[in-house]
This record gives structure tokens, sequence and C-alpha cells, in this order.
């Protein structure tokens, strides 16, 4: 397996902490240790985050997918494939409500998404998948 999981690892861990609590309550916040965000106007907001990647190993490589993002209204899929080739399904833990985007510069990449799943087919293939929406 790659050394990458636990760099993908950290720039989740970084994206989460880069977050800033004043756009969700528009005024000063904190943070508690459950992810929740307590403003000055009294609202709250969960983050829904994370960060426990699934690997998957194929004929060769190996693919990272987790889904960060699992709010009502936002829902984010990153898969990182690490020169991979093969075929993978995967049932998102937190459905989208509508087709997802998915961005991807992967060229050798065949991707099928629908609002509860994933299908991926790669050949040789080394970078990022990004499924996002609501």
């Amino acid at each position: 397996m790659s050394m990458l999981l636990p760099a993908i690892i950290d720039l989740t861990q970084q994206y989460i902490s880069e977050l800033d609590p004043s756009f969700i309550t528009g005024g000063a916040a904190t943070a508690s240790a459950d992810n929740t965000f307590e403003g000055s106007n009294n609202f709250s907001k969960a983050m829904n985050i994370n960060v426990d990647p699934e690997i998957v190993a194929g004929i060769s490589g190996s693919l990272i997918i987790t889904q960060p993002e699992r709010g009502a209204a936002y829902k984010k899929v990153i898969i990182y494939c690490d020169d991979f080739t093969g075929d993978v399904y995967y049932e998102f833990p937190v459905s989208f409500t509508y087709m997802p985007i998915v961005s991807t510069f992967l060229d050798t990449a065949l991707i099928s998404a629908i609002a509860g799943s994933v299908t991926v087919a790669v050949q040789n293939g080394t970078g990022f998948i990004i499924i996002e929406g609501f």
C-alpha cells in the first residue's frame, strides 16, 4: 500500500481545521469536541465529518475512498487512485438527494455515480475523483 493514506487523512483533517466557523454563525464562534460550532446568535451547526477512509486493493495498486462531508445540505466523496487497476462499487454512507457532480482528471477512469452509489473502473490510474452535491 502506498504512503498516501496518511497524507490523504492529513489533508482531510487540514480541510476540516481550516473551515471558518464564522460563516456558519455570522459572528464569533467556538468549536466543541463533537464538531459542533456555537455562535453568538445561538445557532449551532453539526459538521457531519468522517475521516475514516476505506482502502480497496485492485488488480494492481490501491484505491482510497471516504465521504468526509455527510450533511443534509452538502455531501462530498473523495476517491484517490494510486496506480490503481480494477473495478470498485461503493455505496455512500449517506446518499445524495440528487445526482452528484463528478470531477476528475483521470483519463483512464470510467465512473458511474448515482444518488446512492458509485462504480469506478480504472486502468493504471493515479489521481483524485471528487463527487459532490446535495
